[in-house]
């Protein structure tokens, strides 16, 4: 009898560690290729149409070996950078993520003010991934905006759009 006990509690601590290695197994080679595939897609109806007050956008592909510390984020360097000759007006951002789960996106900003340049950096922690969101982000004699994305859980890919005035 002890030994059918056993069996038994041996059986579901088992079924556990099939459910969890089941979890952690490493993707096949073509779960890998149709994922790529599934980014390449994303990525390419990213850029079809425009958006009315664009200033220029920028697209990457992120990984979890990319991450950078939470705290560090905002001196993560841009991996897309739209640099202007002459200050536009920032208004805001439109950024999306492929996949599920979130990103954290930090918009990097430099303003220009007589012969002095300012950055600044600005964090949209956990935006979700599959919708469009639109942040709310106002600079004047803007000459540079760039992004840089942390906190994913798996490869995939964004998309920001930085909405604005251009320079007249």
């Amino acid at each position: 009898m002890a030994s059918t006990d056993t069996a038994v509690r041996w059986a579901g601590a088992l079924s556990i560690a099939l459910v969890l290695s089941a979890c952690s197994a490493e993707p096949t080679s073509e779960e890998v290729e149709q994922r790529a595939r599934e980014i390449q897609q994303w990525m390419g109806a990213r850029n079809e149409g425009g958006v009315a007050g664009t200033l220029g956008a920028g697209a990457g592909l992120v990984s979890p070996l990319d991450e950078v510390p939470h705290d560090q984020a905002g001196r993560q360097t841009p991996g897309v950078t739209l640099s202007y000759e002459t200050p536009v007006v920032l208004e805001g951002v439109l950024a999306s993520c492929f996949g599920d789960g979130t990103v954290d996106l930090t918009v990097h900003v430099a303003t220009v003010s007589g012969e002095i340049t300012y950055d600044t950096s600005t964090e949209f922690p956990d935006l979700p991934c599959g919708e469009d969101s639109e942040l709310t982000l106002e600079a004047d004699d803007v000459t540079a905006i760039g992004f840089s994305v942390s906190g994913v859980e798996r490869d995939g890919a964004y998309s920001a759009v930085a909405l604005g005035t251009p320079p007249p």
